[in-house]
């Protein structure tokens, strides 16, 4: 079978980091990105099929850079993981709106990063029906 590509965005470059470690471990294909417009050259160039975005970077917002990457699909299956500090309502709401599939609030323990790349790489097989927003606390 073969391995998930995940794109990392996170202006924390040692976590971005860290996180594709973890992942490359689990074996996944990872790279990382720390600003908005690096994610959308990287996503370009390396066709991740999970993305997982910070909500707050220093040039884009994830909103924006996960509506960006739904135009660019082209029928290319991408799940959307939103990290992120905000716990607002409003903040999943807009999460929802831009795209995102999985709303996941920091900090991400290696039990929580399993389940959510079991659950990501699931959805990401899956070609059929809608995807669907999960939350995901502490």
């Amino acid at each position: 079978m073969q391995s998930h590509r995940v794109l990392v965005v996170d202006d924390y470059a040692d976590s971005a980091e860290l996180l594709c470690v973890v992942l490359q471990t689990l074996g996944y294909e990872a790279r990382a990105a720390f600003t908005g417009s690096a994610a959308l050259d990287v996503a370009l160039e390396f066709r991740p099929d999970i993305v997982i975005l910070d909500l707050e970077l220093p040039d884009m917002t994830g909103y924006e850079i996960a509506r960006t990457l739904r135009e660019r699909q082209d029928g290319h299956s991408l799940h959307l993981i939103a990290l992120t500090g905000n716990t607002r309502a409003d903040a999943l709401a807009h999460a929802s709106e831009a795209g995102f599939d999985q709303y996941v609030v920091k900090p991400l323990g290696m039990a929580r990063i399993v389940r959510l790349m079991t659950h990501a790489a699931v959805q990401a097989r899956s070609a059929q029906g809608d995807p669907r927003l999960e939350t995901s606390g502490p």
